[in-house]
């Protein structure tokens, strides 16, 4: 359902009208989450309560039972968010957000969301047939995400069963929902072995992304090495590399990161990787676009793409280079 609305009364009406006997089962609970944005005289709390008593009452109307409300793990589980005078309603199907991976067992400070780290490894334009690098790795999630890219692995293919609550909606047929996870799995190409490495100088980020490696099955396929970004060249897994190498990273950025001089740990990172590297492709982010730009350049790199993405809160760029 989407809608334009003056006040949450017009909100209720409207969902009332939606016969929700047909999406549930009378065994079956019900739960509402609902998020708000923009400036009403209502709250989020108030979205799911009015959108709550709607659904009640359509399923008394039509069929004369009352569902069952459950805050905490429903059956099904509807989404309402209000963002100014627009409002929309649907039901969760994947549970929690598609950004929580199936093997993340372990994080270190600063972690970098698992899509976003697959938007850069697109926008970088490595192929699987090349070879992949990530100087500051952490825990593990570039390399990680590039290597099941290339293996055509879907990462939320194989949450749990009782984490997605598309396996719990009756109305749709679970046969073909079976049938399509099995044709996504039986495309896989777990018979290929992408060149998939990760560096780090961190003991901590080394253990979080060897577990979270492990956790994917991908042990036999990336590759973390403990490594100094700022000594690339020192790095005695550097020989193997071929000429070509797409490297994709997210570098600290910030004080709370321990970096208080961006520019200057900028400019001896990428120095370091462009003299240890013969052909480097470089897509990186960064929170101080001024700062990383000045950086590689006066480094000997070439920009050659920006893109603005959110970072959580931050406001951040995805700078494309050459050298």
């Amino acid at each position: 359902m989407r809608m334009r609305f003056e006040g949450l009364e017009e909100i209720e009406r409207a969902v009332k009208e939606v016969d929700f006997a047909e999406l549930m089962g009378r065994d079956q609970s019900f739960g509402v989450e609902a998020e708000r944005y923009g400036d009403h005289p209502f709250t989020s709390v108030d979205v799911a309560s009015a959108v709550g008593r709607a659904v009640i009452e359509s399923c008394l109307a039509s069929e004369g039972w009352r569902p069952r409300v459950d805050l905490k793990s429903p059956d099904v589980q509807l989404y309402a968010l209000v963002r100014d005078d627009e409002f929309l309603l649907g039901i969760n199907l994947t549970g929690p957000s598609l950004h929580k991976r199936f093997y993340r067992v372990a994080d270190v400070r600063s972690t970098l969301p698992p899509t976003l780290a697959f938007l850069m490894v697109l926008r970088s334009g490595w192929e699987p047939s090349g070879c992949l690098l990530d100087p500051f790795c952490g825990s593990g999630t570039i390399p990680i995400e590039a290597a099941l890219y290339a293996m055509s692995v879907p990462p939320n293919a194989y949450r749990p069963r009782e984490q997605m609550p598309v396996f719990r909606l009756r109305f749709l047929d679970q046969h073909v929902i079976e049938r399509v996870l099995e044709r996504l799995r039986s495309s896989e190409r777990r018979w290929l072995r992408p060149c998939v490495y990760g560096t780090d100088v961190s003991p901590r980020a080394l253990e979080a992304a060897r577990r979270n490696v492990a956790s994917a099955g991908l042990e036999d396929v990336v590759r973390i090495e403990k490594a100094d970004a700022l000594n690339l060249e020192k790095w005695k897994g550097i020989g193997e590399l071929p000429e070509t190498v797409h490297v994709v990273t997210d570098p600290p950025f910030g004080i709370r990161m321990g970096l208080s001089d961006p520019y200057g740990f900028y400019s001896k990172a990428f120095s370091s990787i462009r003299r240890a590297i013969r052909n480097p492709k470089l897509v990186a982010i960064f929170s101080k676009q001024v700062v990383a730009r000045r950086a590689l350049e006066d480094s000997g790199w070439t920009i050659t793409g920006l893109r603005k993405v959110k970072y959580g809160h931050l406001e951040t760029v995805l700078i494309s280079a050459e050298a």
